[in-house]
């Protein structure tokens, strides 16, 4: 697990997906959550209007991000990723909104995050 704090009033948590299985994670259920998911290997334009528009969808909402991993994005995008993961993270973790980042290597894992977090 990763965390950064991206200002000095809220830190934002990583993890990997198949952690979010065991007993030692909680997911709680007093707020809503939404999620995303991408590589974000290269924060652009896009990737900031879909975290815009998710945090506004519902308010009180905490919104989740889940990204590939460096493994996933290389057998989706020869060449790629071009920032490592931990990098990615760092972006992430500090745009104001996000509340959690998952890495997740397979469409498995992401099917099981999405089974988690409802």
């Amino acid at each position: 697990m990763y965390s950064y704090n991206s200002n000095k009033e809220r830190i934002t948590m990583t993890y990997k997906a198949k952690d979010l299985r065991s007993s030692n994670y909680y997911i709680g259920e007093s707020r809503n959550k939404i999620l995303i998911n991408g590589c974000f290997d290269i924060i652009h334009r896009g990737h900031i209007n879909l975290i815009r528009s998710a945090t506004s969808l519902l308010a009180d909402c905490e919104l989740w991000v889940a990204m590939n991993s460096d493994a996933s994005v290389s057998t989706r995008k020869p060449g790629r990723p071009i920032n490592c993961q931990e990098d990615r993270i760092y972006v992430l973790s500090n745009i104001k909104g996000v509340d959690a980042i998952v890495i997740f290597d397979t469409e498995k894992e992401l099917a099981e995050l999405v089974r988690v977090i409802r």
